[in-house]
């Protein structure tokens, strides 16, 4: 098991002042298809206060389908564009098999699964924190109609939630 780092609390958390991110400037909106056209909305409403919006989404892939895209090495290089804050919104490609701890793939979408999926979405939210520089805002996603397709957002979800509480950042469901 990693060691706890101390990324992992909120400085509110233990009664500490949080840092200052001054007025925002820098924006990344990224993910798969499910960041358009937010990303577009995102970039023209705050274009009038000066904020710089890239625009970064990648259709297709996702976080359990590296066939396409590695998301972890992704966002270690667009964290070194260091934006202040960052918007992800992936998930219409998910519930591939994930290696599980022994190196054996696991199928999405039970408690292995959502755990392996968790420790992914971990490792992004970190490189997108940089140390705490940088806001990050991730999405989780709507669920569908479609009872195998709601069960792997389900899964998503819960690991989107798991990955924000151990990173030490706040957590907020949209019901």
């Amino acid at each position: 098991v990693p060691p706890v780092g101390p990324d992992a609390f909120a400085p509110r958390e233990l009664g500490l002042p949080e840092p200052e991110l001054g007025p925002l400037r820098s924006l990344l909106v990224t993910g798969d298809s499910m960041s358009m056209p937010l990303d577009a909305i995102l970039a023209r409403r705050l274009a009038a206060a000066g904020v710089a919006t890239t625009r970064d989404p990648h259709i297709g892939t996702g976080i359990s389908k590296s066939d396409l895209l590695d998301w972890g090495a992704l966002a270690v290089k667009q964290a070194r564009e260091a934006p202040q804050a960052v918007v992800v919104f992936i998930g219409a490609n998910e519930g591939f098999p994930l290696p599980g701890p022994d190196g054996e793939d696991v199928d999405c979408c039970a408690a292995e699964w959502a755990a392996a999926f968790a420790t992914r979405v971990r490792t992004m939210m970190d490189a997108y924190r940089r140390g705490g520089a940088a806001r990050v805002y991730w999405l989780t996603l709507p669920l569908p109609r479609d009872g195998g397709r709601r069960d792997i957002a389900r899964a998503v979800n819960a690991a989107i939630r798991v990955a924000a509480e151990a990173a030490g950042l706040a957590y907020t469901a949209i019901p």
